[in-house]
């Protein structure tokens, strides 16, 4: 289209009143219904809200899913829209995208080896040798599992395999470790830890082959949200091995975050249905979304699942 055409098509746009696309938006998880081309009505009733709060009228504004990528879509204004109202609106996104690439996971385990209960002096000299201070580099929350609560006793006793047996269930979300790992095989948290307290408990094993030993320590993350979560028992923490036969030291690779329980629920040796699986993980997306940041950067259906904010070309 030569300049005088697209001058023409411009002017003509501007007194018809058409709306135009002004921003792309690329989210982490799909925006609607791919194979209805139709954005999910919580991102219209979003978008379209955070425009009117900013004077942009709800009949200027209109979203799109893109066609080829149901993971994108399109907003689009009328001309009516003034220039300071665009930039404000995409401020608004774009502080979302800020936000999200600005979360992190990462912690800092410090270990109390004195505190500890082991099953020899030497097991002892050895712990009081370790170092004091594990940094833990985590990627963000990803994996999603329903988890059962039992004694050794139901363990040893193939009560677990029963068909139809209730233990407590709980949701957990699961966050990798980068390499090389976590040192120690378990851990559970503590809720409310105050000054010369410690907010974990961990097990500690040389090899797979050796008897476990205990102690305390603390862990502190870089995200001061986190730290209150734990404080206040609304999320807890554990690890978990996900390859223990190729581990001789068992290392964990995962940190779980437990959102919430699901009361007593019935399984065979840990498995349920998947269709017992699905109404569940709706459950535990619901409570992660609840706690809100930083989980609802990766959970679940929100404006948080944003990753970034493209300016239109003027021909789109």
């Amino acid at each position: 289209m030569n300049r005088r055409l697209y001058a023409t098509a411009l002017l003509l746009m501007l007194l018809c009143g058409c709306k135009q696309t002004y921003l792309t938006l690329h989210f982490q998880e799909e925006v609607g219904d791919p194979q209805q081309a139709e954005v999910a009505s919580y991102f219209v009733e979003t978008i379209t809200q955070m425009a009117t709060t900013i004077g942009i009228a709800a009949d200027d504004i209109g979203l799109e899913m893109d066609r080829k990528d149901d993971k994108t879509l399109h907003i689009s204004l009328d001309s009516s829209v003034s220039e300071p109202q665009r930039q404000r609106l995409r401020a608004l996104l774009d502080e979302i995208v800020e936000a999200r690439a600005a979360v992190t996971f990462d912690a800092v385990l410090e270990i109390a080896p004195q505190t500890g209960k082991y099953t020899s002096p030497d097991y002892r000299k050895r712990a009081m040798a370790l170092p004091r201070h594990f940094s833990l580099a985590l990627e963000p929350v990803q994996y999603a599992s329903v988890m059962f609560q039992y004694s050794m006793q139901e363990l040893i006793s193939g009560k677990l395999s029963a068909t139809g047996t209730p233990n407590e269930a709980l949701c957990q979300y699961q966050a990798s470790i980068r390499a090389p790992g976590m040192l120690f095989s378990q851990m559970g948290s503590k809720a409310g830890s105050g000054t010369g307290d410690y907010n974990v408990y961990l097990e500690w094993k040389g090899d797979k082959h050796e008897p476990e030993q205990y102690l305390f320590g603390n862990i502190t993350f870089a995200n001061p949200t986190l730290n209150q979560m734990l404080f206040d028992n609304r999320i807890q923490l554990s690890v978990i091995k996900t390859s223990w036969g190729s581990r001789d030291n068992r290392r964990a690779d995962r940190i779980g975050f437990s959102v919430g329980g699901l009361g007593l629920q019935y399984h065979e040796d840990g498995e349920i249905s998947a269709l017992q699986h699905i109404g569940l993980m709706g459950r535990c997306t619901g409570m992660a979304m609840d706690l809100g940041r930083p989980f609802t950067f990766y959970i679940g259906r929100s404006m948080d699942r944003l990753l970034s904010v493209e300016l239109a070309s003027p021909n789109a």
